[in-house]
């Protein structure tokens, strides 16, 4: 169950993130349709930037086999700073967005991690948390 609700979270990320990337297009298949297309693009805009820090806290946590518990304080302690202001979301969002997409896309679905890269997610997440 828990498992479960993980990959919803981030379905449901994936899911605005396509919504995003293809809004002109949508937005003209309903209206040719004669549907409404009741969604703000600013807004969505704004709920994915927002929900940043959760994708990549739950990305890191979700290790499949392999034991991740360590790292549930520390996402925590670095969601609540990147929450904590405005600036900070800024900064936390800044910084992953200097990850390559193609980055992004293997640590989204790569569950068995080498030892050097949680290392380097580890130190991430310890340089944002204890500054």
């Amino acid at each position: 169950m828990c498992q479960s609700t993980k990959v919803r979270w981030l379905s449901i990320m994936q899911l605005l993130g396509s919504i995003d990337h293809s809004y002109k297009e949508l937005k003209k298949i309903l209206h040719e349709k004669k549907k409404s297309f009741p969604v703000d693009r600013l807004m969505l805009k704004r709920l994915i930037y927002l929900l940043r820090p959760f994708k990549h806290a739950i990305t890191i946590i979700q290790k499949g086999n392999e034991p991740s518990l360590y790292l549930v304080l520390i996402c925590v302690l670095t969601l609540r700073k990147a929450l904590s202001s405005f600036d900070n979301l800024n900064k936390f969002n800044q910084e992953n967005d200097n990850m390559s997409s193609e980055q992004k896309e293997n640590d989204e679905y790569q569950h068995d991690l080498e030892s050097e890269e949680l290392a380097g997610k580890f130190n991430h997440y310890d340089r944002w948390t204890f500054k």
